[in-house]
């Protein structure tokens, strides 16, 4: 486009310099899909990296997993780029990687881990990020401790479709540090019983401290 235009224009001007410059791309598409709150096609407009196209698509949700995959169809095939989140939000000069046209970024959703018992929020909870025991119980709210079972928690684990694992714990020997604090896989369930002896103190003579039962 400089070269027509500076031939056209040697017609009127002596040795002109023409410089194009593109202030807009059009039809550069980038898919964003996964654990983001607007889903769907962005379109480049201009140099964007990651981070940008997923501001762009109104950023992750509470869902999201720790990766973000990246693919990319190049000349010699599909390329596929995995990102840890955690990098990329506390260190995006690593992996903040230039975004190209045709790219498909999808933000993997988060396992899920499960909690019930004598813990202050039972519920379930994303498993966006690598956790341990106390650190799950933590985000439960942590224990009661006038009514848990420290050394009586368990972790249930479905393994291939088979019955559960059932993977005992015991929390008092975790904050000791006589025992691993062991990780937490999707799809766990993690139940703290009541203390009975415990229960029976707060029901009937009100609120002592018992130890570490």
């Amino acid at each position: 486009v400089e070269h027509l235009l500076g031939e056209r224009y040697n017609q009127y001007l002596h040795n002109p310099q023409v410089k194009v410059f593109i202030t807009e791309y059009r039809s550069q598409p980038v898919v964003v899909m996964g654990a983001v709150r607007n889903p769907g096609v962005q379109q480049l407009t201009g140099p964007k990296t990651l981070i940008d196209l997923l501001s762009l698509a109104g950023g992750i949700t509470e869902r999201a997993g720790s990766q973000v995959h990246v693919y990319r169809q190049g000349p010699e095939g599909r390329q596929s780029f995995v990102i840890d989140l955690f990098l990329l939000a506390n260190n995006p000069g690593m992996v903040n990687m230039p975004v190209q046209a045709g790219d498909v970024i999808n933000v993997q959703q988060a396992g899920m881990f499960f909690v019930d018992g004598a813990v202050t929020r039972s519920g379930s909870y994303a498993l966006n990020r690598p956790y341990t025991l106390t650190q799950a119980l933590a985000v439960a709210g942590g224990v009661n401790r006038e009514l848990a079972s420290y050394s009586e928690i368990a972790i249930y684990r479905q393994r291939n479709g088979a019955e559960a694992e059932t993977i005992p714990v015991d929390l008092s020997a975790i904050w000791e540090g006589k025992a691993s604090d062991p990780r937490i896989e999707a799809d766990d369930v993690i139940v703290v019983p009541i203390s009975t002896a415990k229960y029976i103190v707060r029901r009937f003579f009100g609120t002592i401290g018992l130890g570490n039962v």
